[in-house]
């Protein structure tokens, strides 16, 4: 992501390595596998809805999806409106 931007971070980079930690716990497995397409799979790919991910309650595979989302609009706000939406899992 950084190397696509030219280096240049913004706190929703964070975001997405929350998103890529949470589908790894949801899954079992990573987004994207290592290999020589990594970095273009990374850039351009949308990680694989799993059997074990599907399983995962709607809101929080949606919440770790938006985590991922390629256009960093896409992605909460901010670390405190992500756990604004963690807070309301099970809630609504």
């Amino acid at each position: 992501e950084r190397i696509h931007s030219g280096g240049l971070a913004d706190p929703r980079s964070d975001l997405y390595a929350c998103g890529m930690l949470g589908y790894f716990l949801l899954s079992g497995v990573e987004a994207f596998r290592a290999g020589p397409k990594l970095f273009n799979d990374i850039l351009q790919k949308e990680p694989p809805v799993t059997e074990q991910l599907a399983a995962a309650p709607d809101d929080l595979r949606r919440i770790v999806l938006e985590c991922l989302a390629k256009d960093l609009d896409e992605r909460p706000a901010s670390a405190n409106a992500l756990v604004e939406r963690c807070e309301l899992l099970g809630r609504e």
